[in-house]
């Protein structure tokens, strides 16, 4: 979870925002065909990833460094 901000969830190799199915089911939205097969062979589970991976990809997407806060 990020603090005041949307939190965000990832397989490793795609971020997106925890509220993405409100936005596919509200919206109709057309996510990316390497995206959804992604999903499919991860069997529709987000994977556990270690606190550093997790930390290096914040850092890559939000350009802050949550572990020197």
């Amino acid at each position: 979870m990020i603090p005041g901000g949307a939190s965000l969830k990832t397989d490793g190799e795609w971020v997106w925002r925890y509220d993405l199915p409100h936005y596919v089911t509200e919206y109709h939205l057309a996510l990316p065909e390497g995206f959804l097969r992604r999903i499919r062979e991860l069997n529709y589970t987000v994977p556990q990833l270690d606190e550093d991976t997790l930390f290096t990809i914040l850092k890559e997407v939000t350009g802050i460094d949550f572990r020197n806060q």
